[in-house]
């Protein structure tokens, strides 16, 4: 099959292209920088050199697909209203467009778990849970906008099946470290110090390998208009150390980082930011966001989609081997 991807060059979008090449699937990858999308040319994909805001390199990267996967966006914790709304919302809809133009009859859009908010009353999150409290961020405000997109796309007849990944960690195929691997990362080297919080709050944690398969088992299986949440496991941060510590062998003392502390810091990387016009690496909406518990449900993607979630000991195990042979220690 002839596939489109944007976001390829990303942490799940590289992962899930070289599933699919591996496969013998033709994949057409956007890159913003064609040198950075070198290893996946290296595997025989077709790199389109370009972005969401270039309506010609979207109609190239579409040209001749059956189907795609938009997984493009703006996920920095720090950014402009504007930044978000670009990449998210305006990014989202030229990708849609560029695939009806195409003849593309399916596509995966890959929003996040965020839009639904965080668990309030001690019940897991599922797709059709309200939103209780308002957005934490304009990361959150935007992918919810973009999803809103979907319908009007689902009446000119492309088929969008919508996925929500929860927190992704394992071993990156690409140049990145994303957030949770980071975390991994740092910790195994002796980099991460503070648990946030009391380390009590509750996160979900997918594993990367099945994230991907569930993106494929969307395409394959989806039904268009319907959102799958793909997660895995409920932990609170010392509930994930400790059995990182198991899997790794690393055994760290890691104190705990109380609001008031956490939100200080944020106010000064936001002081430090705006002397040096650069971005903050940690903001008071990103603070917040990570003291409430998000227990989420993957039964539909189960049930749906045959989704799998991986044990987390052997997850962890695989994140770690992975992450020593790709670091050299």
């Amino acid at each position: 099959m002839r596939i489109f991807i944007t976001g390829a060059t990303g942490y799940i979008g590289s992962a899930l292209a070289l599933s699919l090449l591996e496969e013998g699937h033709e994949v057409a990858a956007l890159a913003r920088n064609p040198d950075r999308g070198g290893f996946l040319a290296a595997r025989g994909a077709r790199v389109v050199r370009g972005d969401l805001g270039d309506e010609g390199s979207l109609d190239r990267l579409c040209e001749g697909a059956e189907a795609g996967f938009h997984l493009a966006g703006w996920v920095k914790a720090s950014g402009s209203p504007a930044d978000y709304e670009e990449a998210n919302v305006a990014g989202a809809r030229r990708a849609f467009e560029a695939a009806v133009r195409a003849g593309v009859r399916r596509v995966v859009f890959t929003s996040s778990a965020g839009v639904l908010g965080p668990a309030l009353d001690g019940s897991p999150v599922h797709e059709d849970s309200p939103r209780r409290i308002g957005f934490l961020n304009d990361y959150e405000r935007t992918k919810a906008q973009a999803e809103i997109l979907v319908p009007g796309f689902l009446d000119r007849g492309l088929e969008i099946v919508t996925v929500n990944p929860t927190r992704v960690y394992g071993c990156p195929v690409g140049p990145d470290l994303p957030p949770y691997t980071a975390m991994i990362d740092r910790y195994l080297r002796g980099k991460f110090l503070l648990i946030p919080g009391d380390g009590r709050s509750l996160g979900n944690y997918a594993f990367l390998d099945d994230v991907v398969e569930g993106h494929r088992a969307a395409l394959a299986r989806g039904v268009p208009g319907r959102r799958h949440l793909l997660g895995g496991h409920d932990l609170s941060y010392r509930d994930f150390f400790a059995a990182l510590a198991r899997a790794s062998g690393v055994e760290r003392r890691l104190p705990t980082a109380p609001a008031a502390l956490l939100y200080a810091a944020a106010g000064l990387a936001g002081v430090a930011a705006r002397l040096t016009g650069g971005r903050p690496l940690l903001t008071p909406a990103w603070v917040k966001r990570f003291l409430y518990d998000w227990k989420v449900s993957s039964a539909r993607a189960e049930s749906e989609l045959g989704y799998q979630i991986t044990p987390l000991p052997v997850a962890l195990a695989r994140t770690v081997r992975g992450l020593r042979d790709r670091g050299g220690y």
